[in-house]
């Protein structure tokens, strides 16, 4: 008699969830007085109908679950929230999935880390990415995580959907103290009148998504692309002899150390001579670096020509600006999430690039 108060009162305790939840705690509360007052009813009005009184308190039970249940009900359609049997196990025709049981790891940068491989720190902890679909949480704390070379500084590249439907999935914390940098682009060499100014280095991603991940970031640092390098300047006056001035370094990771956007690395050397054309300054985070340009007058100061700061040189023999890398390369909208934006930094062109 008692055994479908099991199936009621489950019932009964997710319909309470959901009115506490939309703060309806006076129904969830009052949901109980059901059951007493059936036991009330059942005492003063049916025991003389049962030859023992035990029968009465099991049907007061059974009875009593019905009238929680129906109690809520009327609020449950006030807010639109009747649970109903479903039945139907594909959507769109494919099979739905019910669980996914993902494989979690934790992993915490707290000194700097150059090109952070996550499918290669997978594998070396002996993780089954390739079978079971991988939760990861990345913590940058204190850390640079950089690039030393033109790959990404974090590269979430070589990974693909379980069973071709079951995304990865990642989130990264970049806390305040925490970065996300691409590698800066060189700096374009200066020539002589014999030669051409070096075009400028390209920078380095931030962050490489490769297919299979879904991403989330939350964001209170910095994540960045390296600066393109200025271009180089060469010497194009002729009959005369010369060189022209070195582009400066973009911002970003370089070497050994950050190579901030107010770091004299990144302005161009002006040419070593008159007549020779200046370097372009560095690219700030995530920026194109500068072409060579302007020059010095060998007779008259007043004539001095300044660098316009275009990409693209103006002036024959030497380099164009290098291009930025991108915060986030191979960004698809549908699979990443910013939870925090905070400071993600580039040329609108190229910081968020599919």
């Amino acid at each position: 008699i008692t055994f479908p108060y099991i199936i009621f009162i489950s019932l009964v305790s997710m319909a309470g969830g959901i009115l506490n939840t939309i703060g309806k705690l006076i129904v969830n509360a009052f949901t109980p007085d059901c059951l007493n007052i059936s036991f009330i009813l059942g005492a003063l009005f049916f025991a003389d109908y049962f030859n023992q009184p035990a029968y009465v308190l099991a049907w007061s039970v059974f009875v009593g679950g019905i009238l929680q249940l129906m109690f809520q009900i009327p609020f449950l359609k006030q807010i639109g929230c009747i649970p109903k049997l479903d039945f139907n196990f594909k959507e769109d025709g494919v099979w739905k999935t019910s669980h996914v049981g993902y494989e979690r790891t934790d992993v915490a940068i707290t000194s700097n880390t150059a090109n952070f491989n996550l499918a290669s720190h997978l594998d070396g902890l002996g993780k089954s990415r390739g079978t079971r679909p991988q939760m990861v949480n990345i913590t940058i704390s204190g850390a640079y995580v950089y690039s030393a070379s033109t790959t990404a500084a974090l590269s979430l590249d070589g990974f693909s959907p379980i069973g071709g439907t079951i995304p990865h999935r990642v989130r990264i914390l970049v806390k305040p103290n925490g970065n996300i940098i691409g590698m800066s682009g060189s700096a374009g060499l200066k020539s002589t009148q014999s030669g051409t100014g070096g075009i400028g280095g390209n920078g380095a991603d931030a962050i490489k998504l490769g297919t299979g991940v879904e991403l989330y970031i939350e964001n209170y640092g910095i994540i960045a692309g390296g600066g393109g390098g200025g271009g180089g300047g060469g010497f194009p006056a002729q009959g005369e002899s010369g060189t022209g001035g070195a582009g400066g370094v973009g911002a970003g990771w370089n070497n050994s150390a950050f190579v901030s956007e107010s770091s004299s690395s990144r302005i161009g050397a002006y040419g070593d001579s008159a007549l020779g054309i200046h370097g372009g300054n560095g690219g700030r985070l995530g920026q194109l670096g500068s072409g060579a340009g302007g020059y010095n007058d060998d007779s008259d100061s007043g004539q001095n020509v300044a660098n316009p700061g275009t990409h693209y040189s103006q002036y024959a023999e030497s380099g164009d600006g290098g291009l930025p890398g991108s915060a986030i390369k191979g960004y698809d909208a549908s699979r990443v999430s910013f939870i925090n934006t905070g400071s993600v930094f580039g040329d609108s062109a190229f910081k968020l690039k599919a």
